[in-house]
Parts: structure tokens; sequence; C-alpha cells
């Protein structure tokens, strides 16, 4: 193979990659993001985000997790895998990370696509009512039918 066809196919991917990175698109520095946040995405998913919920038998404790939405039922085993954020402040670090516009969709019990063999639940209303609060700050689409009347979350009555 000709070694300068090489060499000129290298240094015109160098060029173009270099164009690129301006340098002027340097990530946040990490004091400007709040301690223990990710940087935020720059893309939405696809189909958005389904958020579940539970109660930890032992601690009492929330726990939340995310999957991708997607066009089929989760499993239980899915969701239980998903379920490792203890606790309000843990779910926000990970909303705080989802690109501007993100759909998270809530799902509990009452929802038509609640995945079999695993209780999944809502949290208190004013929980709700904080995360719905905290997403819209951050341009996050919080879809909760606990908040909208289709569903019932506990604490709410």
């Amino acid at each position: 193979m000709n070694h300068r066809a090489i060499l000129l196919f290298c240094l015109t991917l160098s060029i173009g990659c270099s164009a690129c990175t301006d340098g002027s698109r340097s990530p946040p520095a990490e004091a400007e993001r709040p301690a223990g946040r990710p940087q935020r995405r720059a893309e939405r998913l696809p189909k958005g985000v389904e958020l579940y919920c539970t109660r930890d038998e032992k601690s009492g404790q929330w726990l939340f997790g995310w999957l991708p939405g997607t066009n089929r039922l989760k499993n239980a085993e899915q969701v239980k895998g998903a379920l490792r954020l203890a606790g309000i402040e843990k779910l926000k670090d990970e909303l705080a990370s989802f690109a501007p516009g993100e759909q998270v969709y809530f799902i509990d019990n009452n929802t038509p696509i609640k995945p079999r063999g695993i209780a999944i639940t809502l949290p208190e209303k004013k929980v709700l009512e904080e995360l719905r609060d905290f997403c819209s700050a951050r341009q996050i689409d919080f879809i909760c039918e606990g908040l909208t009347g289709g569903g019932s979350p506990q604490g709410s009555e």
C-alpha cells in the first residue's frame, strides 16, 4: 500500500477531529457542579425514562430505579435490578444527570404498563411534588398519574 496515501489519510483524519473540538465547549468545572451530581447528558433517550419505586421492607426507605422507555413491558427482575437508588436525594442526583427535555414517567401499580411480580408504588404526595418541582427547575418533564388525578399516591388522603 502507498505510504503517502496512508499518511494523507491520517493527516486528514487528525485535522477533521481537531475541528470538532475547538476548546470552547469544555465541560463545567467540578466546582460549578453540585457536589456528587454527575454532568448532564447531552441528549434525551428516544422513549423517555420509566421511573419505579418501592419501599424497602427492612429499612422502610424508598428505593428508586429507572429504565429506558421501550414499547414492551418490563419484567420483575429488570425492575428489581434497577431499584438501586436509596432515598430521594440519590434519585435527585440521578435525575440531575438527565438531559433537558427528558421525559420521566413514574410507573406505579395503577399504570397500565406496570410489571408483574413486584409491588411498586408511589411515595407520598409531598415527595411527588418535591420531585416534580426538582425536575421542572431542570427542564425535565415529570409525568406522574399520582399528581394528575389518575393514581392514588400513599399519604394523599
